[in-house]
């Protein structure tokens, strides 16, 4: 019998490789037992699997890494959902780094739950504060001496308040409009 090493030339007893045995029979030596040659790839287990020196490292530089992703299937690359990096450390992968998994819906227009739909569960036809649009508020929106009085068809519906009427109809257009401009005043008590 005799050592043997079937490797790449520096890298015997170098992490994990190291020499085997083989045995002479019938005039010809056999195959090489018990060597361990370099992996073909570092795999994050802390040891020096491709037998160059360097535990868990990438083929360029730098730590070994890894796509990740922990939100539910199905999920990933649907509407703001997307998959983020991990990197190896001590042998084992880290936090997935840069990944962006459903949270609940809001009205922005975007698909915050990565479900495929934008804003469901918003009444943007009715909804005074998301009225026709994500964040249109009605109640913000107002003209002078008006008040909102619902939402319909994506619409806000203003009304004047008490001692004050509009004049030239533009009440409905809320805050780009000159609202409810005349002020009543009452006389004779309320008996006109």
């Amino acid at each position: 019998t005799q050592a043997c090493y079937t490797g790449p030339g520096g890298t015997q007893n170098v992490g994990l490789c190291h020499g085997g045995t083989q045995t002479c029979s019938g005039g010809a030596w056999g195959a090489c037992l018990g060597q361990v040659l370099p992996a073909g790839a570092e795999t994050c287990d802390g040891l020096d699997n491709d037998c160059d020196g360097q535990t868990d490292e990438a083929p360029v530089a730098g730590p070994l890494t890894q796509a990740c992703y922990t939100g539910p299937g199905g999920t990933q690359n649907v509407g703001l959902c997307q998959g983020g990096t991990q990197s190896c450390t001590g042998g084992a992968w880290g936090a997935c780094g840069g990944q962006v998994v459903p949270t609940t819906e809001v009205c922005d227009t975007l698909d915050n739950d990565c479900d495929g739909t934008a804003d469901e569960g918003y009444a943007l036809q009715t909804d005074v504060l998301n009225c026709g649009a994500c964040a249109y508020s009605c109640v913000s929106h107002a003209g002078a001496h008006t008040f909102a009085t619902g939402c319909v068809t994506g619409q806000c519906q203003y009304a004047c308040q008490p001692g004050y009427h509009d004049l030239n109809g533009d009440r409905q257009l809320g805050s780009n409009g000159s609202g409810c401009e005349y002020a009543c005043t009452l006389t004779n008590g309320g008996v006109e």
